[in-house]
């Protein structure tokens, strides 16, 4: 499968061949007056390396040299016949005035004729009085005949190179280009360019009277012929390009046209004539069949159908009239049985034929041929008139000034004539420069006298466009926006579609449909709307993107002609707008699609405000409401603190905690565990906020549950309170908790640290100690166990249990407090009480950390005394 960056690298290649094939073909067809004259045919023996003369024009300049029907060319200038090209060549390329010595063998025996090199305008018959300008216009008009067929084409396939319809029109219009006669001006290229041109034009017009018969059976639908036959066009299409590029290889490989003469040597060439011949009418009349059938079919599809009719009839008839009337006359010069004006327009009228399908390829919807035509006048008159009188009154003042110019000097050189052409041609370009600017408020007024709607359309889009920033409510939003479309377009349907108000991704319908349509929402994830929130413009919809598998077939049930999507400023798709096919039956024009997206644009501005501020009023409430709860827990959490501590003879004692959050995970506690025995634990959880305060408070139920159990075995209440914690947490939670219990009778503190920091017991003697752990983390095994050690707090002794809140407190620089210097201050300190040495380690860790808090701050301080 091809992805669709390849087909647009491919369109692109083609559109370039196209185009360069085009060029060429009228720079020679034009310069074909001032070409050599040859004034006789011939056919090209490849094996006889000869030349048959088939025909001679009577009184042109073979005539006059002597050359005569059947008489076989073998050499030029003493030089063999030893290719086509070596013909070509001397008849092309050899500047006039110049003779050629033509060895010839024929009826009259072998001789050598002197061939002078002449110019076509030197032999043409022109009439008494010269050339007429009407002539000369429609020769000029005729040298540009590939140009509405290249534009047609290049402009449907860059756009929509996926399209396999797109592929088939342009080969189509290709080959038409192509039929315009090429081997008569092929002596006039060079050899490079010859083996470009001819299998281009080869292949071409091979393809043509399939790929006209491909493009006419399924469009604008698939017609009864080919719903009979349905593999015809792949077979007739597979023949035509399997033979086209077959005979297309060949004439590459030959250089020229002479790969032609020799595959008529091997080719019967009675029998390919009658091949060719029957495969081209066969095609013709298929392809006038669909059309035919199409426009007398159901109602949607011929009312589709007869604009294309209608163009084709008109295009191809003069000219396939003009052929019959060539076959029965026996020749090929249109000249010699009707004026040259008349065979020119025949030629000019196959140009209905793009004009004809264009609107409908780029839109897969043909219009009622009234409609169209007034929609080209209103373009034609109203819109481009400006331009298009500047710039025919600039041509025109070209060739006016330049003749007047001329008649005044007319005995002056060529290089002033030239001068006088510029000056007439600068004079025509400043008018078509100036023309529009002059004629723009004028455009004003017509638009309002005679296309009052369009007028009172355009107006209604522009004040919508300019109000739409004012809106505050969506509903009311949606509604304004349904009522001023309705007034300005007046669509069969009409749908607005918002981003759904509880964030989740879909497009919710919203104004007056939007209970019939609650059941249709559209996901913001489908390719469709993805692919429309890229362009970030209105998009004119086909039957096939509606179709199975298309790409907007989740619309398919809104019947849509018109997309227009509402971006905020991050380029997120706000909204979307669903225009139904119009009541008129006329298109969605450029303008009205400019207007429409300028009102959708300002309209998704204002959406996304209005999000943002509901949003924003949502997170405002949901904020107030959540500050509330962390009042409440943090209300709660605090009075799982300690609130009044046990009064000890020999223990002076006090413990604080500070959360860097409303609610924290750190935890200490004092309790009474029995007669004398104090116990007291600092615990820190994994994590903060509210989880880690929901397992701070868990972890405290299950330490108070404990205490009362077994009161007097620190080990087996830790194994307990792990067993619990593990089970009712997830994996990756766990606390480290320091557990003391101090008997006041014999002054020994029997305690537990379980992967807590080791506390600091500064002895009265100045010696500082550190409890290290005695087991790993609470609550991240399910196999855990722990050993106790025993201290004594004798009088004077200081002991100072911390969380990591106080000694990984960080400054400005990023240093942390450390655990030195909270020695340093217990060691400095102590002989303050324990209240006051736990304030100046607080208002030291304070002062180092600055206002920024980082995590909780726990502290127990207690002295023997």
């Amino acid at each position: 499968m091809i992805g669709l960056r390849s087909l647009r690298l491919l369109a692109l290649a083609f559109v370039a061949v196209l185009a360069t094939y085009s060029g060429v073909w009228m720079y020679y067809i034009h310069a074909q007056e001032s070409a050599n004259a040859r004034g006789f045919e011939h056919e090209f023996k490849p094996s006889d390396l000869a030349a048959v003369v088939t025909a001679v024009r009577p009184g042109g300049v073979a005539t006059h040299a002597g050359l005569r029907e059947g008489d076989r060319i073998l050499a030029i200038d003493g030089q063999p016949l030893d290719s086509y090209d070596r013909l070509l060549d001397a008849f092309g390329r050899t500047p006039p005035g110049r003779s050629l010595s033509l060895q010839v063998a024929g009826p009259a025996g072998a001789r050598t004729i002197i061939f002078p090199v002449t110019r076509n305008r030197d032999n043409a018959q022109t009439p008494p009085g010269g050339e007429s300008p009407s002539s000369r216009v429609l020769a000029t008009v005729l040298t540009g005949y590939p140009l509405i067929f290249l534009a047609v084409a290049s402009a449907v396939l860059l756009q929509r190179p996926g399209d396999r319809d797109a592929w088939v029109m342009a080969l189509a219009f290709g080959g038409l280009i192509a039929s315009a006669p090429l081997l008569p001006i092929e002596a006039q290229m060079p050899s490079p360019l010859r083996r470009f041109m001819v299998p281009v034009w080869v292949f071409l017009i091979s393809t043509m009277p399939a790929a006209l018969y491909d493009f006419f059976a399924v469009f604008p639908a698939a017609s009864a012929v080919d719903r009979r036959v349905p593999w015809l066009k792949r077979v007739l299409g597979g023949a035509a390009v399997a033979a086209g590029t077959i005979t297309a290889g060949i004439c590459f490989a030959f250089g020229d046209s002479e790969g032609l003469w020799w595959m008529a040597e091997h080719v019967s060439t009675v029998t390919a004539a009658w091949i060719l011949r029957s495969y081209s009418i066969s095609c013709v009349l298929l392809a006038f069949a669909s059309l035919i059938t199409n426009a007398f079919g159901d109602p949607g599809t011929r009312r589709k159908t007869r604009v294309i009719l209608a163009g084709a009839v008109l295009g191809f008839g003069p000219i396939m009239t003009l052929q019959v009337l060539l076959a029965l006359r026996g020749t090929r010069q249109p000249e010699e049985i009707v004026p040259f004006w008349v065979w020119a327009l025949a030629a000019m009228a196959i140009s209905l034929v793009p004009l004809s399908v264009a609107y409908a390829v780029v839109k897969h919807r043909v219009m009622e041929l009234p409609v169209l035509l007034r929609r080209s006048a209103r373009y034609l008159l109203v819109r481009r008139g400006a331009v298009t009188v500047a710039v025919l009154l600039g041509v025109v003042v070209t060739f006016i000034f330049a003749g007047v110019l001329s008649r005044l000097f007319t005995d002056v050189g060529e290089g002033a004539q030239r001068a006088d052409d510029q000056a007439g041609a600068l004079f025509g370009g400043v008018l078509a420069t100036a023309g529009p600017r002059l004629w723009r408020p004028a455009q004003e007024r017509i638009d309002r006298a005679f296309f009052r709607g369009a007028y009172d359309a355009r107006r209604i889009l522009e004040r919508l466009a300019r109000d739409s920033h004012a809106a505050t409510d969506r509903d009311a939003l949606a509604s304004g926006i349904e009522t001023a479309l309705e007034a300005a377009l007046q669509p069969e349907a009409l749908y607005v579609y918002l981003r759904a108000q509880d964030a989740s991704p879909r497009l919710v319908a919203a104004g007056a449909d939007a209970d019939a349509l609650a059941g249709v929402p559209l996901p913001l994830s489908s390719p469709g709307l993805v692919e429309l929130t890229k362009r970030g413009h209105p998009l004119v919809i086909t039957p096939h993107d509606l179709g199975p598998g298309g790409t907007f077939e989740v619309c398919a049930a809104l019947r849509p002609e018109l997309l227009v999507p509402m971006l905020g400023r991050s380029g997120d798709l706000e909204g979307l707008l669903v225009l139904a096919m119009r009541l008129s039956e006329e298109p969605y024009s450029s303008e009205d699609r400019a207007l429409v997206g300028a009102a959708a644009a300002q309209a998704g501005l204002t959406l996304e405000n209005i999000r943002l501020a509901e949003a924003m009023a949502r997170q405002l409430d949901a904020g107030r409401r959540r500050a509330r709860e962390l009042e409440i827990a943090k209300a709660v959490q605090a009075k799982l603190l300690p609130q009044a501590a046990p009064i000890l003879t020999t223990l002076d004692y006090a413990g604080r905690c500070i959360q860097a959050r409303s609610i924290g995970g750190d935890y200490f506690d004092f309790i009474s565990v029995g007669e004398g025995r104090f116990a007291f634990v600092l615990a820190d959880i994994s994590g903060k906020g509210i989880s880690a305060a929901l397992l701070m408070a868990s972890l405290q139920a299950s330490l108070r549950a404990q205490y009362t159990v077994a009161p007097a075995d620190v080990r087996a209440v830790l194994c307990t309170v792990n067993r619990v914690f593990y089970g009712s947490t997830a994996t990756n939670h766990y606390a480290t908790l320091f557990f003391g219990v101090y008997d006041e009778t014999t002054r020994v503190l029997q305690y537990a640290n379980c992967g807590h920091l080791p506390p600091i017991l500064r002895r009265s003697t100045g010696r500082l100690d550190r409890l290290q752990p005695t087991a790993t983390v609470i609550g991240l095994f399910d196999e855990w166990d722990c050993r106790t050690a025993e201290t004594t707090l004798a009088p004077g002794d200081t002991l100072v249990v911390f969380s990591d809140g106080a000694s990984e407190a960080v400054n400005a620089a990023d240093e942390e407090f450390g655990e030195e210097r909270l020695a340093a201050i217990v060691d400095g300190q102590s002989q303050a009480g324990a209240a006051a040495l736990l304030d100046a380690i607080v208002a030291a860790v304070t002062r180092h950390g600055g206002t920024q808090q980082y995590d909780d701050l726990t502290l127990i301080v207690a002295q023997g005394r």
